[in-house]
């Protein structure tokens, strides 16, 4: 039991912001796995929304509590990065595959 009734304990949604973040950013380096890469197509840009959101709510919190600033700035640049990743493979697998087609006519 604690008796510290003034701490506000750890910054959940910094740390969750984190995660989510890491996740992202595994999931564009795993793209080479079969399975995974068809799943990276969905799980990818809920990864990077949720990592932003939270991460938006933890710095709105430890501004409040001087608590997880620094968990939830890297969930953000993670997630931001994990997205910058993904929009990219997209894009140049998109420019690729029509190149392909182009190629073939």
């Amino acid at each position: 039991m604690h008796d510290d009734y003034g701490s506000s304990g750890p910054n959940i949604l910094a740390i969750v912001s984190l995660v989510a973040g890491g996740l992202a950013l595994l999931s564009t380096l795993c793209c080479c796995i079969p399975f995974v890469s068809m799943l990276e197509m969905f799980i990818l840009p809920l990864l990077v929304l949720v990592g932003l959101i939270t991460g938006g709510l933890g710095m709105a919190q430890a501004n409040r509590t001087g608590e997880g600033k620094p968990l939830a700035i890297g969930g953000i640049l993670l997630s931001l990065g994990a997205g910058l990743i993904g929009l990219l493979m997209t894009v140049f697998g998109m420019g690729a595959a029509a190149l392909n087609v182009m190629m073939n006519l």
